[in-house]
């Protein structure tokens, strides 16, 4: 439904989370980049900040790089 009404990052968002959280699904730090790199790469920021929390921190299913999640951070508060 959130697609059908325009807003078609939210729902990658709110998958990468299921996906990074192990809910509902099997625990997929990959699957969590990979859809919150498409919602992010359609302006969502939520999913840049959740992209940029998974470098920094965790770097699971990436390279673990601070860089990289800076750059996220940016784009999301700018």
């Amino acid at each position: 439904m959130a697609a059908e009404q325009g807003h078609t990052s939210a729902p990658l968002t709110n998958l990468g989370l299921l996906y990074k959280d192990g809910n509902g699904v099997a625990q997929s730090f990959k699957n969590a980049i990979e859809l919150y790199t498409m919602a992010a790469d359609q302006g969502d920021v939520h999913a840049m900040f959740n992209l940029g929390l998974l470098l920094h921190f965790q770097g699971q299913g990436v390279d673990q790089s601070n860089e990289v999640a800076r750059e996220w951070w940016t784009k999301a508060y700018t």
